[in-house]
């Protein structure tokens, strides 16, 4: 697409944005993955080899592998179930049907090139991309790629290029942009997030409300007993001492029970997402913790003021 990005390139400089432009080589090819373990995966497999040098030029940062060897990069890794113990192999047909292997020395859970473009990544060295270049044998099962990237020196023009890329490419074209798919995650995951917590706030104050009406329920039944107390000469705040101990048991057990549940259950959250859910954890126990403390002082003054009316 020269074209394309010639044309791109003009847009963003009329529209004084900022950016760095960088054309990155890559190869397509099939291969397998292949270890001395033996629930390795041996399916044949689509891997996309970058240069860590030509990253870097084009202002990604990546880590530097060592000659003759490759780094992985998946963020969908552990959600598609991968074993993760490294160093692999990668074996693959080079000229005259020669099998070439890679050695894969370390994982990274994250991507250097956006996830729609098909293939696992693998980053190595320039020699090596070099090496693999000139024997492989380029056809039906490999190819080579060029990759025209733009990124932009100042994220709060992202809107104005996105705009700009997305109006100078073919709309049958499988392309995409990051602000372009980073607004459909919010917007999509935005609206998850509203309906899960509007939901889940709403069952915790049907719970919550239980518990409240049943303990209102048992007050009620118990007022003899406290009248009781009251006229063999105890004070209010003796018999709320007890009461109290009671309304702490009844709301802590389920309480903790519920932050233990979310805790894990955001942490998977978190796994298939590939994302911190650091913060959402620590609101939902503050919100979870702040309903059942509410409950709890409305019991206990209810019962307070059921104490105080025995006499």
């Amino acid at each position: 697409m020269p074209q394309e990005a010639g044309t791109i390139s003009n847009r963003l400089e009329e529209e004084q944005i900022d950016f760095h432009y960088a054309e990155l080589h890559a190869i397509r090819f099939d291969g397998t993955w292949t270890s001395k373990e033996n629930n390795a995966d041996e399916r044949q497999r689509t891997f996309l080899l970058f240069s860590s040098e030509q990253l870097a030029q084009a202002g990604v940062d990546v880590e530097q592998p060592e000659e003759g060897e490759a780094i992985y990069y998946n963020t969908r890794a552990i959600i598609e179930g991968m074993e993760l113990s490294f160093p692999k192999e990668v074996k693959f047909i080079a000229t005259n049907d020669e099998e070439m292997q890679l050695t894969v020395s370390n994982f990274k859970l994250e991507n250097v090139m956006n996830y729609r473009f098909f293939g696992d990544q693998l980053i190595v060295s320039e020699a090596t991309f070099q090496s693999i270049r000139e024997n492989i044998q380029v056809g039906e099962f490999a190819e080579v790629l060029t990759y025209e990237t733009f990124q932009l020196l100042d994220a709060d023009q992202s809107d104005v290029a996105s705009n700009i890329f997305l109006g100078n490419v073919e709309s049958d074209l499988f392309i995409t942009d990051f602000h372009t798919s980073y607004e459909q995650s919010i917007q999509t995951f935005g609206l998850l997030i509203f309906i899960a917590g509007f939901l889940g706030i709403v069952f915790l104050l049907s719970t919550g409300s239980i518990l409240y009406f049943k303990q209102m329920t048992e007050a009620e039944q118990e007022k003899e007993h406290y009248r009781t107390l009251r006229q063999l000469g105890f004070q209010v705040n003796d018999i709320m001492k007890g009461i109290i101990r009671k309304q702490l048991f009844v709301y802590i057990i389920p309480l903790a029970i519920g932050l233990l549940h979310a805790a894990f259950a955001l942490n998977v959250g978190s796994v298939l997402i590939v994302a911190s859910m650091l913060t959402p954890i620590i609101m939902s126990m503050a919100a979870y913790i702040t309903i059942y403390l509410m409950f709890t002082i409305l019991t206990i003054r209810y019962y307070r003021s059921i104490v105080r009316k025995a006499l």
